[in-house]
């Protein structure tokens, strides 16, 4: 492997390890907070129950004096931790006129509170400073290595540091991101307790789905981690280089099956380091990046050299320095480990055997009868000219690579499920839906049916997804992705993007993110 390529690898290992090492802390954090408002909840239910538990009627009631100072005492309680670290909060001051039911909400506000920002903002933040410190100086010492010892560098700037973890990296800042996740979360869990009391429920009923909620604003805390994570090591490094007058960068994508096209796109592309701009040409690009960046110098010979990469099993292989993702893709991934292309192919045959099979799947899935002509049309050269492994052809043929995958296929059926139902003028404007949609239901039913597929990063998808978690307009992914994909493929924006805007409609701090995603479902104005 080449210098500067292993040198990245070691530094992009080490910020990841150091995140993954927090982030077992943060876990335990959620599942102490899922179990204080439990306990919130219950001594609640003790206090105010009935026979017919608790009415939403009950826990209007306001408070007797004592039971304000019983909450005072549990408010200071509480916030005495997060008095250590000198952190600013919202007021938690007690109204001498309060509800139970807003008792109930100021406990769990303040629950929350310590959680995200003791637990969370405060403890992520130093560790997102260590990341930029331990890779200002891994960068510093690899640098000295490769060109000689010095030591005329500048010192961290404790400031710079702080502007990076407040940088407002893809729209907003670490801190913004973080506290509109809270407030979600919160109102979540107050809705699921509103309609504890109107049902008349016992508030055992609430712990599956409260282990669902907090699950889900982990991996949330999880994603933002890992993606400031990876700004903070690539800006580290950055500050190097203009410290040691590098002009030069390029960028190094991971070469396995996950590697998106966004960044097999960039992968060694060359940048100006006075030009360089994060989630433009600098990682990350997107959630959970992978890419790195390395010197790069004019004059530097890398024939000979070599880099790590994952061939279609994902066992690690050698390749040349010097290739590229496309270069990578075509070799191992399209057509075989080895590159004869003699492994994943199927006879015509055999596509046809498995795409009938496949149809009868469908149609687990799908209200919608299949207009699939039955015809199989395996052409890899035009296939390999048009850089696709399959399409479902207007005249309702099903064209294929000869090593087409499961998934793939599963895919063209899709299409031919919904798409041929309307005319190509017709379908151009609803194009981007269509493709995220189908895409979305083919992995869940891959996913569904235990078909091995690869889950690369696919833009849409995890928009979908995304959406799907902070409006819950459905269970799991799966139901949501039969549900989207049942609409006709005219109507099926308009159906999303009511349910988004009715729970923007409730949720207004949420309207900025949902509208971003949106936009990337969208993908054309329709």
């Amino acid at each position: 492997m080449g210098y500067w390529e292993d040198r990245q690898e070691q530094a992009y290992l080490a910020a990841e390890q150091k995140a993954d090492a927090y982030f077992k802390e943060l876990k335990a954090s959620f599942r102490q907070a899922k179990r204080e408002i439990e306990y919130a909840i219950n001594d609640f239910y003790t206090r105010y129950a009935d026979v017919n538990g608790v009415s939403y009627q009950q826990a209007q009631i306001l408070l007797s004096k004592a039971e304000i100072g019983d909450l005072n005492d549990y408010i200071k309680k509480v916030y005495a931790h997060i008095g250590e670290f000198d952190l600013e909060v919202e007021n938690m001051s007690i109204k001498a006129r309060i509800t139970r039911y807003q008792a109930l909400e100021t406990q769990v506000n303040a629950i929350l509170n310590k959680l995200y920002a003791v637990d969370y903002e405060q403890l992520s933040g130093q560790t997102l400073k260590e990341i930029y410190e331990e890779g200002y100086f891994r960068e510093w010492f690899n640098i000295d290595q490769y060109k000689g010892f010095h030591s005329n560098f500048a010192g961290i700037s404790p400031e710079l540091v702080d502007s990076y973890v407040s940088y407002p990296f893809n729209g907003a800042n670490f801190s913004t991101r973080l506290w509109k996740q809270k407030d979600y979360l919160q109102a979540q869990l107050m809705e699921a307790m509103t309609t504890m009391m109107v049902t008349g429920a016992h508030p055992s009923s609430l712990a599956k789905d409260f282990a669902k909620k907090f699950n889900a604003r982990e991996f949330d805390a999880y994603r933002l981690l890992h993606t400031e994570a990876s700004f903070m090591a690539n800006r580290a490094a950055h500050d190097m280089y203009k410290q040691d007058d590098v002009e030069k960068y390029q960028i190094i994508a991971t070469l396995d099956s996950k590697t998106c096209g966004i960044c097999g796109e960039l992968d060694n592309k060359v940048f100006d380091v006075d030009k360089a701009v994060a989630g433009v040409n600098m990682a990350p690009f997107h959630c959970f990046c992978r890419c790195t960046d390395v010197p790069f110098y004019d004059d530097e010979d890398l024939s000979g050299q070599t880099r790590v990469a994952r061939n279609v099993d994902g066992n690690s292989i050698e390749v040349p320095a010097d290739m590229s993702y496309e270069e990578w893709k075509a070799q191992f991934l399209d057509s075989g480990n080895d590159g004869s292309q003699k492994r994943r192919r199927r006879t015509k045959q055999e596509l046809q055997v498995d795409s009938e099979k496949y149809r009868e799947t469908i149609k687990k899935y799908s209200t919608r009868e299949s207009k699939w002509s039955g015809n199989i049309v395996v052409d890899d050269d035009k296939c390999r000219a048009e850089k696709i492994a399959g399409r479902k052809q207007w005249n309702c043929d099903i064209l294929l690579k000869s090593t087409a995958s499961d998934k793939v296929i599963i895919h063209e059926h899709l299409h031919a499920c919904s798409g041929s139902y309307l005319t190509p003028l017709t379908i151009i404007p609803y194009s981007s839906m269509e493709e995220g949609s189908v895409e979305l239901l083919a992995r869940e039913i891959c996913r569904a049916e235990g078909i091995p597929f690869m889950d690369t990063f696919n833009v849409r998808v995890e928009a979908l997804r995304e959406i799907n978690s902070i409006v819950q307009i459905r269970e799991n992914d799966l139901e949501f992705a039969v549900s989207l994909f049942g609409k006709d493929i005219r109507r099926r924006y308009r159906w999303l993007k009511e349910r988004v805007d009715k729970h923007i409609s409730s949720n207004p701090d949420d309207k900025e993110l949902l509208e971003e995603l949106l936009m990337e479902v969208r993908g054309v104005k329709q």
